[in-house]
């Protein structure tokens, strides 16, 4: 590639007008006028007339270029065997500049990018801090997130591979995991995943349901043997009179909650089984009742919502088996 480059000066205003070959010398076959390409020796040209208006006289600027040995290349892609090479703008590569050990590709273009092919070296970065943050990484406003780990590795505890602590691996199948002890394969912790509920948070008790007030479920009243409810979860009822107190008691991105069970006005003998909403058969019991036993009585457990926030109550027990019941949230897992 080669640059003709014109600078004059006018009242001592150092102006560039740049006239580009398109001819492509660098092996990659892409126009040499590229914006990436434009970035670069804009940048230059800026520096070459900040340092080269000196005693009246211009220096006319040079293309950057590395010799065999020299660890730095700039505007071309360096086939040297130098240990380190920077490359900018390289079309093999999306990057804006890319280090690495071996010819490589960037399947997600970036400002930098890290390769580490292990031809000369196993990692990609090193970075480390005396005093302040070896690393930052901040995301604006409109950014999806301020790191991604790009699940592309086997779940690390079924892999007989060594491991450091401290290591974080995102697996394949979604998961997150954190090794707490070196070895083959190491002591790992799961800290999220596909099929984990995440922290619990434990909230003010709240009521969310109670099937004596008319409410925002078009069912109510006592519920009998072999019948079942779909209930919301989401927001806090007022306990005398059963209108909605709080909006999203229970948030959006809830997995689960903890709940308290209260079953009152019971006949028969029964039971109910508090399910995930896309339950439809009875597979065990919550709370259960008899004549002997009638109650109020009331059990705590945790069951599993859906995206909505609903949960379906099951009754069971003889044909006359039936009951009030109510439905309290004391945190949940997101």
């Amino acid at each position: 590639m080669s640059d003709i480059t014109d600078i004059h000066t006018n009242d001592d205003t150092p102006t560039v007008d740049t006239a580009v070959d398109t001819a492509d010398d660098t092996g990659f076959g892409s126009p040499v006028n590229s914006p990436r390409r434009r970035f670069l020796r804009r940048a230059g040209q800026a520096g070459t007339v900040a340092a080269g208006v000196v005693a009246g006289g211009v220096l006319l600027p040079r293309p950057a270029a590395a010799a065999d040995g020299d660890a730095l290349t700039v505007g071309q892609a360096n086939d040297a065997e130098s240990p380190t090479a920077l490359v900018g703008g390289a079309d093999s590569n999306s990057n804006v500049f890319t280090v690495s050990d071996g010819a490589t590709t960037s399947d997600r273009p970036s400002v930098v990018g890290a390769f580490a092919q292990g031809d000369e070296v196993d990692n990609g970065l090193y970075a480390f801090s005396a005093a302040g943050h070896a690393i930052i990484a901040r995301g604006g406003p409109n950014a999806r997130s301020s790191v991604l780990l790009v699940p592309s590795m086997a779940n690390p505890t079924t892999q007989l591979e060594a491991h450091e602590t401290g290591e974080v691996i995102a697996d394949d199948e979604g998961n997150l995991w954190h090794c707490v002890a070196a070895g083959l394969p190491g002591s790992f912790r799961q800290i999220s995943g596909p099929a984990t509920a995440g922290a619990f948070v434990p909230i003010n008790p709240v009521r969310v349901y109670d099937a004596r007030f008319p409410s925002n479920v078009p069912e109510d009243g006592p519920l009998a043997a072999g019948e079942n409810r779909l209930i919301p979860t989401r927001d806090a009822l007022d306990v005398e009179a059963g209108t909605v107190t709080a909006f999203d008691a229970v948030p959006p991105g809830a997995f689960a909650i903890s709940y308290n069970v209260a079953v009152f006005t019971t006949t028969g003998t029964g039971f109910l089984f508090v399910a995930p909403a896309d339950e439809v058969a009875v597979k065990a019991a919550s709370i259960n009742w008899s004549e002997q036993s009638p109650g109020p009585l009331s059990n705590a457990s945790t069951v599993k919502v859906e995206q909505d926030r609903q949960i379906r109550v099951f009754c069971g027990g003889s044909d006359d088996a039936s009951c009030q019941f109510t439905i309290d949230v004391v945190g949940y897992y997101r």
